[in-house]
């Protein structure tokens, strides 16, 4: 091997080592990940880029994320896109195929109003994409009204249900939450959970 192609393999060897280290750096500093999911995909298929744990095989179990991820519910008509979440889980089935999908999509505990603004955003996008609402006599939409903020504020964890003709369902809820720094001061997390119809005795 002559002394030109050595130096040409290691210019290339270089040039590898540089864009791992710029695509490390940017996996960093970046804000967050994206999980873009649907019910019945492939979970290996959901973990790619973002930090989703690897499946096992032949088990019922589901990842978590280790870094704030937004969430894309892929659907033709039913999707919708979240904020970002510190928390987000996806279980899959024996085949490897997404059973559940369960988020609080926000990287901190927040304020009533803030809170609200993103569960009505939410709501919102549901309602464009086609889903409905149902258990509505007991279980209501949020609503910017004064009786559902002092429902909220009253800590009594109000829910609302909503479904995508005859494949999914969610269940969107706010909770109070304290921090032991500001033992005085309500925060509220947002949560909800996405099902196929097939898995909705367990999720509802």
């Amino acid at each position: 091997m002559t002394l030109k192609n050595i130096s040409r393999r290691w210019r290339v060897v270089l040039v590898v080592i540089g864009i791992a280290i710029i695509y490390a750096a940017y996996i960093a500093i970046r804000p967050y990940d994206v999980v873009a999911v649907s019910i019945g995909g492939s979970y290996e298929k959901a973990r790619l880029g973002n930090t989703l744990s690897p499946s096992e095989p032949g088990h019922y179990w589901g990842g978590f994320v280790t870094r704030p991820s937004v969430l894309r519910f892929v659907d033709s008509q039913y999707g919708f896109i979240t904020p970002a979440a510190k928390f987000l889980s996806v279980s899959y089935d024996e085949n490897g195929s997404v059973a559940t999908v369960r988020i609080s999509p926000q990287v901190k505990i927040l304020s009533l109003d803030k809170a609200l603004t993103i569960v009505f955003d939410l709501q919102d996008q549901f309602r464009k994409g086609g889903w409905l609402p149902f258990n509505v006599d007991t279980d209501p939409p949020f609503e910017k009204t004064e009786k559902m903020r002092s429902a909220i504020g009253q800590c009594s964890d109000p829910s609302s249900y909503w479904q995508a003709g005859d494949k999914y369902q969610i269940l969107l809820n706010i909770r109070c939450f304290w921090i032991d720094e500001k033992p005085n001061e309500v925060r509220y997390l947002i949560t909800f959970s996405i099902s196929d119809l097939v898995y909705e005795n367990n999720d509802f």
